[in-house]
């Protein structure tokens, strides 16, 4: 959190304690998460994209590393260490930054980005909730091309004790290779997997 005062010399950082893991430690663990607290999980990341979306900042490194979840359910999107501010020159990049399988098209080909590089890593994360594993997965070569050029396999599909199948078409949406293909904002992907939670498939 940065705070500045009137005079710029009075800038400081400050910096909030969190007491919880990350949930790249509850997978490395092997907890599996049910539909509720997956859904629960995005709809919290998503509400605190479009926050820092609506601010011009984009996090561009979406993974379960990078996401806190306390004892209370809540969760905290930690390390903007790259993110970037709308307003920056550095639309275009010819050095990828990210984790490989949660990085976007658009940024293995040196293309423009903007907000929706998030919602193809929210989108990743969202698989790996729902299918038990990532899309993406082997060597950083092989992820790039794969995440190009090849779709994965629908979630649903992979589990039989967690499939889910009305979800396949949310997560398809949010990694679509072309940008304009993708959800537009954090807040639409959202109310995509609410309404999906809402149907009665779900259990």
């Amino acid at each position: 959190v940065y705070e500045y005062g009137e005079d710029a010399q009075h800038a400081f950082i400050a910096m909030e304690f969190v007491e919880g893991n990350s949930l790249r430690d509850y997978m490395s663990r092997g907890v599996i998460f049910d539909e509720h607290d997956s859904v629960s999980i995005m709809a919290q990341l998503l509400d605190a994209l479009q926050f820092a979306h609506q601010h011009a900042v984009w996090h561009r490194d979406i993974k379960p590393a990078n996401i806190m979840v306390m004892s209370n359910g809540r969760i905290k999107l930690t390390d903007f260490g790259i993110a970037r501010i709308e307003s920056t020159d550095f639309t275009k990049t010819n050095v990828v930054m990210g984790t490989p399988g949660f990085i976007a098209a658009e940024l293995y080909l040196g293309r423009e980005i903007d907000q929706r590089v998030d919602m193809f890593s929210a989108g990743v994360l969202f698989y790996r909730l729902l299918a038990g594993r990532p899309p993406f997965a082997g060597r950083p070569e092989a992820v790039m091309h794969d995440v190009c050029y090849h779709d994965p396999p629908a979630p649903s599909s992979l589990d039989m004790h967690r499939s889910w199948p009305q979800y396949d078409a949310v997560v398809a949406r949010a990694l679509e290779k072309l940008p304009d293909s993708r959800y537009p904002s954090a807040a639409e992907f959202r109310s995509a997997i609410l309404a999906a939670y809402a149907q009665p498939l779900h259990s």
